[in-house]
């Protein structure tokens, strides 16, 4: 098991449940470090895990990455934007990327995704 060096478990958890389903996948672990580790400075962590009644609360697509622990929403500070991230999280190893005007969605599904919300 994968032990991230930048982040707990905690700031993956559903924010109506606290749970973190059957836990979050060691690769998207390794892929948020290396963004954090290459940017110098805290990356945060929007939305990670989501239960299911969460997902759909929020208008999460029916089979999201969050609901299997593969996904997680991330922003940096002014100087860090979500392309910038996305540019990172490329390099890092992550199959799914979506840019959105305030954040960039990583994770780890298995198969190539981009996307543009902006």
């Amino acid at each position: 098991m994968y032990q991230p060096k930048y982040f707990s478990l905690e700031e993956f958890e559903c924010p109506c449940c606290g749970s973190i389903g059957d836990g979050i996948d060691d690769n998207l672990l390794e892929v948020l470090d290396k963004i954090r580790e290459a940017i110098g400075h805290p990356l945060y962590i929007t939305s990670g895990y989501r239960c299911p009644a969460h997902n759909a609360e929020c208008g999460g697509v029916e089979n999201s990455q969050h609901l299997y622990g593969r996904a997680a929403d991330v922003y940096a500070d002014s100087e860090n934007t979500p392309l910038q991230i996305a540019a990172l999280a490329e390099k890092a190893g992550a199959d799914g990327i979506g840019i959105y005007e305030d954040f960039c969605h990583i994770d780890t599904r298995g198969t190539f995704a981009r996307w543009c919300e902006w």
